[in-house]
């Protein structure tokens, strides 16, 4: 899966794959030319680092207290989870109830939850049969949907897509003019969230 989460990387590094904790998706051959590394969790020092030297990138900061709650969350320990909130807390532009926002997010007792939350802003923002029609073509499409072919089927015009594209694009990956899902939480999350069954 891509990296999104990964800004650059050093000069010796030509190469990287990613896969899910737990799988087995990297063959011994690609194992005996590569070096595997783990990605521990984030420390809270860690989380407040990237929050501040990503929100400082748009000219945005947060209060001590807000920082502290956001460095301390269990939820935001592993580097997409923690960049998909700080893409939702840079869609959010009522500074006065900021506090409120964190706290909405950072309350969802696990990751499945954190993601329904993100899609109920998602829904609020699109509606939700718009939504369920972009996830739904998204999820069912395993090799990716072509861009065009999803704009045609959403009946949108060039502006409303820019805004939808916009929002989805930090769980995709993009290649050869094709959408496809690239984050497992928001595939899981919007499965049950808009009630699409995929077979396996």
């Amino acid at each position: 899966r891509a990296a999104t989460w990964l800004d650059s990387l050093p000069s010796q590094v030509s190469e990287i794959f990613i896969t899910a904790s737990g799988t087995d998706e990297i063959s011994s051959v690609v194992r005996q030319r590569f070096q595997e590394i783990p990605v521990n969790p984030l420390t809270a020092g860690e989380i407040m680092e990237i929050t501040r030297c990503y929100l400082e990138g748009f000219a945005k900061a947060l209060s001590g207290v807000q920082e502290s709650h956001i460095s301390n969350s269990a939820l935001l320990n592993k580097p997409e989870t923690l960049m998909v909130f700080l893409e939702e807390l840079l869609q959010f532009g009522v500074h006065e109830k900021l506090g409120e926002f964190v706290e909405g997010y950072l309350s969802a007792r696990n990751v499945e939850e954190f993601y329904g939350r993100v899609l109920e802003r998602l829904d609020k923002d699109f509606g939700f049969k718009r939504m369920q029609d972009v996830f739904s073509w998204m999820i069912m499409c395993e090799n990716g949907v072509p861009e065009e072919a999803l704009k045609k089927h959403l009946g949108v015009n060039n502006i409303e897509w820019v805004a939808l594209y916009a929002a989805v694009l930090p769980f995709l990956s993009v290649s050869g003019g094709y959408l496809a899902m690239d984050d497992a939480n928001m595939s899981s999350a919007a499965e049950k969230h808009y009630g699409i069954a995929v077979l396996r």
